[in-house]
């Protein structure tokens, strides 16, 4: 498998709400326990578009398996923060892509 990390666009929304939700319900490595509803989550990723907020994928094989982002943290007082989100599918899992992931990011 040939692994490439991309900026977010359009093209990888459906697949990254898959992989969003396959790691929420593993339960154990996001606050949510699985992806909102479809319209939602369309509307907050075209968001990140939009303002041009930090934001990768991970890809196998051109199939979207992970994400990094890095958005504002809510509040003027803290303007200058961003909170940092990471996710992989499991079977994208100890390959090194968080890694390559987060230096895309950041």
């Amino acid at each position: 498998m040939i692994p490439r990390i991309a900026p977010l666009d359009e093209s990888h929304f459906d697949a990254l709400c898959g992989v969003l939700d396959a790691v929420a319900r593993e339960k154990r490595f996001l606050a949510l326990t699985q992806a909102p509803p479809m319209d939602e989550a369309l509307a907050f990723l075209r968001n990140i578009v939009d303002h041009d907020h930090p934001h990768f994928v991970a890809l196998l094989d051109e199939r979207v398996v992970g994400w990094c982002d890095i958005l504002p943290a809510f509040g003027d007082a803290r303007r200058h923060l961003g909170v940092l989100g990471i996710g992989l599918a499991a079977e994208a899992r100890h390959r090194g892509l968080g890694a390559l992931l987060m230096r895309a990011t950041i």
